[in-house]
């Protein structure tokens, strides 16, 4: 099979590369869809297993953002996409809202420990005792640490001290083996953990359980809206992030009142709608997500003071009296907000992704 691919590969015409490439990395390649309908999902823009997520047998795939379409397109913000996903800015460009942010401590490089936004100290990480400064702070507080720039939770790591001992993940180490865990990183940042409200920890208690809100700007009316918004939710088996590319589970939340749907629960390459959690069988469709009104209002003045960025994927996590935000998304897997209704069928969603058609990305996006 290798040997044929790279056979085909240098026959494979410029213009087609990317869309070669779209295939061949198709996660759902070996799915048990027809071929015949995988040929066809592939011609239209989708990965295979969309016939599935979608109930393309039924509903109308016109109505879906494409994967491939999302592809083409994913510098929507333009020159500022990678100040977006940027992990390291967000408390810069979100200034006026710090109280909404987690606190950020220190940034890794390949060899020095920075002291971020304070004083600028900095440490040697090729001198071991340099290390206990991150070592202390673990000690006294539970922290996170993340890849400034990676993303679906690649990198995420959870420090903390408990029983006299420091955990990396939930794995037991020793404090030499830490400090040689820390050496490896570089462009992390360590920043504060954020505890979740009660009513998001019953959800599933080993991971954080965070709200993917999805703003754009009405093309009509120059202001900025809510598109969509879901619930990750983790899973028994799952520790720190509820990534669902990683087997979490996704419910919708209702703009219009802030309650949970129904959980997409996907398995076996298809999706099963259910109203409690497969693990605990505790009921998750009708819970209200508390402060949710304070949610969606300081999101949209979030908007305005990033005026110049069009399109945003917001990472939540509620707490017991607000919010805190993650992390900035520039662009953001369209298949978990499509496994409820397709995007399109908004007409201000519609307008917003419509605006980036060119001769060549209009097979892919078929309204």
């Amino acid at each position: 099979m290798r040997f044929i691919k790279r056979l085909i590969s240098p026959l494979i015409p410029k213009s087609l590369k990317s869309y070669y490439r779209f295939i061949k990395k198709d996660p759902s390649f070996k799915c048990d869809v027809p071929l015949m309908k995988k040929i066809s999902m592939w011609r239209k823009g989708f990965y295979a297993n969309r016939y599935f997520y979608y109930n393309l047998e039924e509903n109308d795939s016109k109505l879906y953002v494409s994967d491939y379409y999302n592809i083409l397109t994913r510098r929507k913000n333009g020159p500022y996409t990678t100040l977006i996903d940027n992990k390291l800015y967000l408390p810069i460009y979100l200034k006026k809202f710090l109280e909404h942010l987690p606190q950020y401590y220190y940034l890794l490089t390949s060899d020095k420990v920075i002291k971020l936004f304070d004083d600028r100290r900095m440490f040697d990480k090729r001198d071991s005792d340099s290390l206990d400064v991150l070592l202390d702070l673990i000690e006294r507080q539970k922290c996170v640490g993340k890849s400034i720039n990676k993303s679906c939770g690649e990198g995420f790591i959870i420090f903390e001290y408990k029983s006299r001992k420091f955990f990396v993940n939930n794995e037991s180490l020793t404090r030499e083996e830490l400090k040689s865990r820390l050496n490896l990183l570089s462009d992390y940042i360590i920043t504060e953990y954020i505890q979740q409200h009660d009513y998001s920890a019953n959800l599933n208690k080993s991971t954080t359980n965070t709200l993917r809100l999805l703003t754009c700007w009405d093309l009509d009316k120059n202001i900025p809206f809510i598109g969509k918004v879901i619930h990750r939710i983790g899973r028994s088996k799952m520790y720190g992030a509820d990534n669902a590319a990683l087997g979490g589970l996704v419910t919708q939340i209702g703009i219009e009142n802030g309650k949970l749907g129904r959980i997409a629960f996907i398995h076996d390459g298809h999706v099963e709608y259910i109203r409690t959690h497969p693990d605990t069988g505790r009921r998750v469709c009708g819970i209200e997500i508390p402060h949710f009104e304070k949610i969606a209002s300081t999101i949209l003045k979030m908007c305005c003071e990033l005026n110049f960025v069009p399109y945003i994927g917001w990472d939540i996590v509620v707490t017991k009296h607000s919010f805190k935000i993650l992390e900035l998304n520039s662009n953001t897997d369209m298949y978990l907000f499509q496994l409820f209704e397709p995007l399109l069928s908004d007409i201000r969603l519609l307008k917003f992704y419509k605006q980036f058609l060119t001769k060549r990305r209009e097979k892919f996006f078929m309204r």
